[in-house]
């Protein structure tokens, strides 16, 4: 299923609501969020709510309990939302000195009182809580470039880097853990799996580090020589979807072993973000030149004896 949006306004980014499995927002270049819900059966992408930022959308995420949702966007600003009333209830002008490129939610099991984390185009990462009348918490410089993406092991906020590293910051310490190596291109997204943490990298690889041990890496997984892995969601156990802005194709990996399983489709003119249902039936792929977005389904992907 592939949605065209009116007058060429491209969308930026997605995300799923993490307890309605047919609801997920957007983020768009004009700075318009939408709250939609999603019919893959009838092919309906309906609008049910929405807000608007004074420039693009950079990044948006839901909180665990999908009540409240969050944006970044180009004017440095971070805001909240009240999901239900679709109301914006806070608002943070200049959220950092350069543009926020990432946004992620932190779970309270692993932050200690802090609700968000933010990275910017100069490799700050600052951690916030929106309720507090005083939300800023900490501010990490241990970072050169674009905080492209985040992931979390345990109470670990981990970051990729255009400065090729991966960051793990402690968060209920409030200090970095450990900057892995120099790698051999930039990073741009995390992946936490049950033993291992994968890290998509901008010439094709795929960095596999030991769970909680991020000095260096354990090895490196090919996916496409020369096409950098811009986003990627583990499906479930040992398989693993990858996108990228610079060709069309989604491509299935099986991992522990590796093995190239397929594509799940194509996105004409490459993926600048992608999404997985909370309840992994379907995919969301935004696309990188083209005013769409396309949606997979993927109960056939993750039954038994599935064949691409």
């Amino acid at each position: 299923m592939e949605v065209t949006f009116e007058n060429e306004v491209p969308p930026i980014c997605v995300a799923a609501h993490p307890k309605l499995p047919n609801h997920l927002a957007l983020g768009f270049i004009d700075g318009n969020i939408g709250i939609y819900t999603l019919n893959l059966l009838k092919g309906q992408l309906n609008v049910v709510g929405g807000s608007k930022l004074k420039q693009a959308v950079r990044n948006i995420a839901f909180s665990s309990d999908g009540l409240f949702m969050f944006s970044v966007g180009e004017n440095r600003s971070l805001c909240a939302y009240d999901v239900v009333n679709m109301k914006r209830i806070r608002c943070i002008g200049q959220s950092h000195k350069a543009k926020p490129v990432s946004l992620s939610y932190l779970p309270s099991t692993s932050s200690k009182g802090q609700q968000i984390s933010t990275g910017s185009e100069s490799g700050e990462i600052r951690t916030w809580d929106l309720r507090s009348e005083n939300p800023l918490v900490s501010t990490y410089h241990d970072q050169e470039e674009n905080i492209n993406g985040f992931g979390l092991y345990k109470s670990l906020l981990l970051a990729a880097s255009t400065d090729g590293t991966l960051g793990a910051y402690e968060l209920r310490k409030r200090k970095l853990l450990v900057r892995s190596e120099p790698l051999h291109n930039e990073l741009f997204c995390v992946e936490v799996g049950d033993k291992y943490t994968y890290v998509g990298s901008g010439d094709g690889y795929l960095e596999v580090f030991n769970n909680g041990e991020y000095g260096n890496i354990l090895e490196r997984i090919t996916c496409k020589k020369g096409k950098g892995v811009d986003c990627m969601k583990i499906l479930k156990t040992n398989l693993i979807l990858t996108a990228s802005c610079e060709e069309d194709q989604l491509r299935l990996f099986n991992l522990n072993p590796y093995k190239k399983v397929g594509l799940l489709g194509e996105h004409a003119e490459g993926v600048n973000d992608f999404e997985v249902a909370t309840d992994k039936s379907w995919a969301c792929s935004v696309g990188f030149i083209r005013p769409t977005v396309k949606f997979w389904d993927l109960n056939s992907v993750l039954s038994v004896g599935f064949s691409l």
